[in-house]
């Protein structure tokens, strides 16, 4: 039995979401988030149930922040970068923007075998993870963490695991 479109979300949301939150073992090793992580379910910001459930976060690599003065035609201008380390203007570079809908897709490719995995950084558990979520298997998440996680949104964003 395959997962319901409705059930590869709700995963994706899971994975999102581990690799947001893992912290230092996830996403906040390599990018920053300037606020615009949010998940919910039914409209109901930061919850997650069985339906209707979303998650969205646009990443900037941390590598690709610019330390920038005030002659900068963008510094301190809200959404353009953030006060840094040490006082130091920040600006964002190129937008890495991921939700649950391409989670989801992928875990479809990688279930449909669409994906040639042989040549991926992906590991052997993170894979079974993925299948099982594409078959609607209930272990999906049983050797799970916020590593492997944040390597499939590095996957999916930067076509290859870079960081981790």
């Amino acid at each position: 039995m395959l997962a319901t479109r409705e059930q590869l979300i709700d995963n994706a949301c899971s994975i999102l979401i581990d690799a947001y939150e893992g912290g230092s073992c996830g996403i906040a090793s390599w990018a920053v988030a300037n606020g615009t992580y949010k998940w919910a379910n039914d409209g109901k910001d930061y919850e997650l149930g069985k339906m209707g459930t979303h998650a969205s976060v646009t990443l900037y690599e941390e590598e690709d922040l610019e330390e920038v003065g005030q002659d900068d035609p963008e510094y301190g201008m809200e959404g353009k970068g953030f006060d840094g380390y040490f006082g130091a203007w920040l600006k964002f570079g190129k937008p890495l923007y991921i939700d649950s809908e391409m989670i989801a897709d992928f875990i479809t490719k990688v279930g449909k075998g669409e994906l040639d995995l042989s040549q991926t950084e992906l590991s052997t558990t993170t894979l079974k993870a993925l299948l099982s979520m594409y078959h609607g298997l209930d272990d999906a998440f049983d050797d799970w963490d916020c590593i492997n996680a944040d390597s499939v949104v590095q996957f999916i964003l930067l076509g290859e695991v870079v960081y981790g």
